[in-house]
């Protein structure tokens, strides 16, 4: 009732009173406003729902913004903004205001794993500057790679294969083996399938070998996860999965996030990767030119999961 009524309170009452809402009254509202659309593969109307949540966390002070309730929004703000630009990267290529980032802040420490996200911020800010990368390619329809594109790719895939994910000392006290195991999993998860993104989107000559490394290293970081957390990286995996084997073993682990979330999401996510698949096999003996690139094999229009 709460997140009702402060849902509808936002809506009947234009800025000073969206911004006097409490830390909880926002957390409320912003989750009614747009977490549902997770749960309804047929919502079509995720962004106008993201945007009107993120309204209200624009006009929480900076006082409130050192409540833990906001910093959990902004970071489950932060997920939801990165993963729905991957989706539909040409609806906005700019990124996300700096209160919305915590590695903005002085004080912050963007290695560190946060568990809403699943890896670190910066593993989760390399995601956002390849959407924006990808808008770009695809806008220009580039065949080749210009000087500064590859300079950004070049950057980001040092920053990729540099990056040292660790865990806050508190949450590494409070945490077991077998959850720290598994986050660890999951962060390294999240790095390599950004890395796969990367060489699909800025592509040149002597990535095969790195592609089917990072590969391997990704299916082994997936045994290590019980069950994938995410959408996202699975897919990112799912894409560059050729041989009939591994692509049982992506169809198993979307079988064991249907049985623990039973999300409309997930069984999208296993219609798109389904048909990246069909599309790709369809070009028989591709391997020199690699596989179809999966943006090319969807409906980038239809109500796509959000990969959250």
């Amino acid at each position: 009732m709460d997140a009702i009524k402060g849902l509808h309170e936002s809506i009947t009452t234009l800025g000073a009173g969206i911004c006097a809402r409490s830390p909880e009254m926002m957390l409320a509202t912003a989750m009614m406003l747009f977490m549902y659309c997770v749960f309804d593969e047929q919502e079509a109307q995720f962004h106008a729902h993201l945007e009107g949540a993120k309204r209200i966390l624009s006009c929480s002070s900076s006082s409130q913004r050192q409540h833990p309730v906001v910093q959990f929004l902004n970071s489950w703000m932060l997920y939801c903004e990165t993963l729905s630009g991957f989706a539909q990267p040409f609806r906005n290529t700019q990124h996300p205001p700096e209160w919305l980032i915590p590695s903005k802040e002085p004080q912050s420490r963007p290695d560190l794993i946060v568990g809403l996200l699943g890896c670190s911020i910066e593993v989760f800010d390399s995601i956002l500057s390849i959407n924006k990368m990808r808008a770009e390619v695809v806008a220009h329809n580039a065949q080749d790679t210009t000087g500064t594109t590859w300079q950004v790719r070049v950057a980001l895939e040092e920053k990729l294969r540099g990056v040292r994910q660790t865990f806050s000392p508190d949450e590494a006290s409070q945490s077991t083996s077998d959850q720290i195991t598994t986050s660890a999993a999951t962060a390294e998860l999240y790095r390599l399938a950004s890395l796969l993104y990367l060489l699909r989107v800025v592509p040149v000559h002597g990535d095969e070998a790195q592609r089917l490394f990072s590969l391997q290293q990704a299916f082994a970081a997936l045994e290590q996860v019980r069950v994938a957390t995410s959408p996202w990286p699975v897919f990112m995996v799912a894409c560059e999965a050729r041989t009939e084997e591994r692509r049982v073993e992506i169809l198993d682990i979307l079988d064991s996030m249907d049985a623990a979330r039973n999300v409309g999401n997930v069984r999208i996510t296993r219609d798109i990767i389904q048909t990246v698949w069909k599309q790709q096999d369809l070009r028989g003996s591709a391997d020199v030119t690699g596989p179809v690139p999966w943006w090319l094999c969807i409906d980038s229009t239809i109500p796509v999961p959000w990969f959250t």
